[in-house]
């Protein structure tokens, strides 16, 4: 029987862009601690929350600080991000019979804790970074966490499976389902969001790079290499992946190296552009046209031969200084592109993207984390509803007017947790909205208006740190990412 006390300090991971420069990477953890701290010295740290904000520059600084600390030595030399995942590799080929004997089990949290005195936030399992729905039936979903690796629901997410957890990155940033044949499917590697928010310079870790795309034909049961594959000290990131509806053997992904196509089932891939890409998309109506978010200045760039070239068709920056943003199509007008910058603004199109005017400014009043949360879901029967996911839950009955918060950190009313980093609605009925965020997965089936958790059986926490008793054997204490402090009084 396991007991819980559940202790809600809600550690909150704020996330901060140090500057878009280029650096002369430092191999050396001092050598780099020194350069990040004269940056934030002369105030050369954006800031993407409030002034006022008590989590600030330095308070991320010294997180990390204490992270590395220990793990580079004396002399302060960088690890690979990948050693930990090899050495587990090396010691299970040679200690198999070991492994059998005394196998590892989880012993949770498997399920929402209660909410605690912090606002009376609502405290979730884990942070979700992507979902993807099932072609064919409403009741299966795939979601792809943060550190928990990939989870599969048959039942509208009453229960859950995990697929494979010896993945070799276990942070998932984006699944592709082949809408023929849907045990036919991809997996994007790394933590993209974790890793680009802290910073430009890849030894800021924060999150798990990129192994590459992964495949299964057997639905997730079992994976192998695609034709795109990192070593996770490259400290590569892969942001969005999708897959054509008309000829599923041909794939895009957009990287921090560019823009990728493949055309043999990710056997092996054209690189099309060289500029870091955000976001994807396919005219849901239409798909000959393809739409590409990328760093060239924060260009969109549009194909129209079904992802074959891209050109330029827009010379505004369209994201701002927060590079995270989002492209929007709605199968109810497909006549207009709707972009999410990554400074709050709701812009759009109505002229195939080559000029563009503001909505609404989402940042004022709303708050944002630059590059760290935002989710942007467009109604596909009706272009006036749409719901977007910053720290809070924002939702529009009219697009170009009135936002209204949904739910919020303060004052949280509608059973969601906060910092959102995908809003999906059901491809099997409009009024339904599924949220990922800092906390899990949650679904709405009134387009936003009330909330339930799909977390049971979920075990994909983020603990930053643990410790056992020294009173009461069996019994620790962990401090979880955005959920908690969590306190397990005995094993059995």
């Amino acid at each position: 029987m396991k007991r819980f006390s559940l202790y809600c300090l809600f550690l909150v991971n704020v996330q901060i862009t140090i500057g878009q420069q280029s650096y002369s990477t430092p191999n050396n953890f001092f050598d780099l601690r020194k350069q990040i701290l004269s940056n934030i010295k002369n105030e050369t740290v954006q800031f993407n929350e409030p002034e006022d904000e008590k989590d600030n520059a330095m308070a991320k600084f010294k997180r990390w600080e204490q992270f590395m600390l220990p793990r580079v030595g004396p002399k302060g030399v960088m690890f690979n991000s990948d050693a930990v995942y090899k050495a587990y590799n090396n010691y299970y080929a040679q200690n198999k019979t070991l492994f059998n004997i005394n196998p590892w089990s989880a012993i949770g949290p498997f399920y929402d804790p209660p909410s605690g005195p912090y606002y009376g936030t609502r405290v979730g399992v884990g942070r979700v970074n992507c979902i993807a729905q099932h072609p064919l039936d409403s009741q299966t979903l795939y979601i792809g966490s943060m550190g928990g690796g990939i989870w599969k629901t048959i039942n509208g997410g009453q229960s859950w499976t995990c697929l494979d957890n010896q993945l070799p990155s276990m942070s998932i940033s984006d699944i592709a389902i082949n809408p023929i044949h849907p045990d036919t499917m991809y997996i994007a590697t790394g933590d993209a969001i974790g890793n680009y928010t802290i910073t430009s310079n890849p030894n800021f870790h924060q999150g798990h790079y990129s192994c590459g795309v992964l495949m299964s034909t057997n639905g997730g049961l079992s994976w192998q290499p695609t034709g795109f594959t990192y070593e996770q000290y490259q400290t590569e990131n892969i942001y969005r992946m999708i897959i054509d509806p008309i000829q599923p053997h041909h794939l895009l992904l957009g990287c921090d190296k560019g823009l990728f196509r493949s055309t043999n089932s990710g056997n092996s891939w054209t690189q099309l552009d060289t500029t870091r890409t955000y976001d994807l998309l396919i005219n849901p109506l239409d798909a000959t046209k393809y739409y590409a978010l990328t760093n060239n200045s924060q260009k969109l760039k549009r194909s129209y031969d079904g992802g074959a070239s891209f050109k330029i068709v827009n010379l505004t920056n369209l994201v701002g200084a927060s590079t995270l943003g989002h492209i929007r199509i709605s199968a109810a007008d497909t006549s207009k592109i709707y972009v999410l910058r990554g400074a709050g603004q709701l812009i759009r199109s109505d002229n195939g993207g080559k000029s563009f005017k503001t909505i609404n400014n989402l940042s004022n009043p709303f708050f944002h984390q630059g590059n760290y949360d935002k989710a942007f879901a467009l109604s596909p029967v009706d272009t006036s509803i749409a719901l977007i996911g910053l720290v809070d839950l924002v939702k529009t009955t009219n697009t170009s007017k009135t936002y209204v918060k949904v739910d919020s950190i303060e004052s949280p009313t509608k059973g969601i947790h906060v910092d959102f980093h995908s809003l999906q609605f059901s491809i099997f009925n409009p009024s339904t909205i599924y949220a990922a965020n800092d906390g899990g997965i949650y679904v709405s089936h009134d387009v936003g208006e009330t909330w339930n958790s799909l977390n049971n059986g979920l075990n994909i926490t983020q603990y930053y740190k643990l410790n056992t008793s020294n009173l009461k054997p069996n019994s620790i204490i962990a401090g979880a990412q955005d959920n908690c402090l969590t306190v397990q009084i005995g094993l059995q």
